[in-house]
């Protein structure tokens, strides 16, 4: 570290008069005054239930006026990566779902941003902030903000209960599943949600606090991980989703209906989905074509729908030896007679260990020979 009071009394001249101008800058930004900008809050009354509104700072009323310029006429923002974000937390919805009560609308007729309705009495902390898109499109936070509210009132009986949208239904493999509830309650709610096999394993959980709300709500499970594979391998397996609800010493449990998960995958990519194609010229024979990223270390099962072997092809793996590159994987195949077959194809791709058959999941592809 520069010791500037004993230089200042040497001989160095140029020393001296470099102390002197850092001493003289660190005085002044001693002295200048911080503008730091705080968020500025409204409310429409004491009691719920009460509105609030974001009035300030104008750069946080700007940046959220240029990022709604991005929506389209259904009010959805269609660009991936947007420069320059904000974000509100308004701190009675926790941090990772949404809620789907009535939001407040703007004059154009989308959610407004920077109101929100209190329905539940209480002290809440708002949290704001500005973003920006860094070299590895992460965000960069540029100014951030914080500021507790308090809203009063008579709180509500704990309700809750599944607004049921899974039963019935089959969910591809690693599709997301929306859950969605109705909730009332007095207090900050704790949620737990399990998606249960019907051999009681838990495949899935996830735990959102700090729900303070009257209303519906919604969040989306994230089908994936060791215990969920293990239990959709053997395909069409039932489930439901138990959710269990925490608040004011109290405690509320709630089971869907049933659905089916499937091991069966869909690509969002259609260029890349496995596909069957008549060969010219041959009878109920076609080409059966599929991609892959690795050409030295890909296995696949192929089975035909009709009975007949499967088609195999197993890599032994060499550690460290896998090329990334596309290749296009072709196969042929006759059918004795014709109909519509279901063709289904496993891959190890993934994983570099273990045969196809280890894959948790498959692609299927459905043909009709005449």
């Amino acid at each position: 570290m520069l010791q500037c009071g004993s230089i200042l009394k040497g001989e160095h001249e140029m020393v001296r008069y470099v102390c002197r101008l850092a001493l003289v800058i660190l005085g002044l930004l001693a002295c200048a005054p911080v503008h730091a900008e705080e968020v500025v809050i409204s409310l429409d009354g004491d009691s719920v239930p009460v509105i609030a509104t974001i009035i300030g700072p104008q750069s946080l009323l700007d940046r959220a006026a240029q990022v709604a310029k991005l929506r389209d006429d259904t009010c959805e923002i269609r660009q991936i990566f947007i420069g320059e974000s904000f974000s509100v937390d308004w701190g009675d919805q926790g941090r990772y779902y949404t809620q789907v009560a009535p939001p407040i609308l703007g004059p154009d007729g989308c959610v407004d941003w920077l109101k929100h309705r209190y329905t539940v009495p209480g002290t809440y902390l708002v949290r704001a902030g500005l973003h920006h898109l860094g070299p590895t499109d992460m965000p960069i936070s540029d100014w951030q903000s914080e500021r507790r509210v308090t809203v009063g009132g008579i709180a509500a009986p704990l309700e809750f209960s599944l607004v049921d949208t899974a039963t019935g239904r089959t969910v591809l493999y690693q599709s997301p599943l929306t859950v969605e509830w109705q909730l009332a309650t007095g207090s900050p709610a704790e949620l737990k949600l399990e998606l249960v096999g019907e051999n009681g394993a838990v495949a899935v959980t996830r735990t959102l606090t700090g729900l303070a709300y009257v209303g519906r709500g919604q969040t989306t499970l994230r089908l994936q991980g060791p215990a969920y594979d293990a239990l959709v391998r053997p395909d069409n397996v039932k489930a439901l989703i138990r959710a269990t609800l925490t608040s004011g010493g109290q405690t509320i449990v709630r089971e869907s209906g049933t659905m089916t998960l499937s091991s069966e995958i869909v690509f969002s990519n259609p260029d890349t989905a496995p596909r069957a194609e008549p060969v010219a010229g041959q009878p109920r024979t076609i080409t059966f074509s599929h991609h892959t990223y690795y050409r030295e270390c890909h296995s696949y099962e192929i089975d035909w729908g009709d009975g007949s072997p499967a088609e195999r092809s197993i890599v032994d793996r060499i550690p460290n030896a896998c090329t990334l590159e596309s290749i296009l994987v072709r196969s042929t195949h006759s059918y004795a007679e014709a109909g519509t077959y279901r063709i289904t194809l496993r891959v190890n791709d993934f994983s570099f260990q273990g045969p196809p058959e280890d894959s948790p999941f498959y692609q299927a592809v459905t043909v009709t020979v005449p």
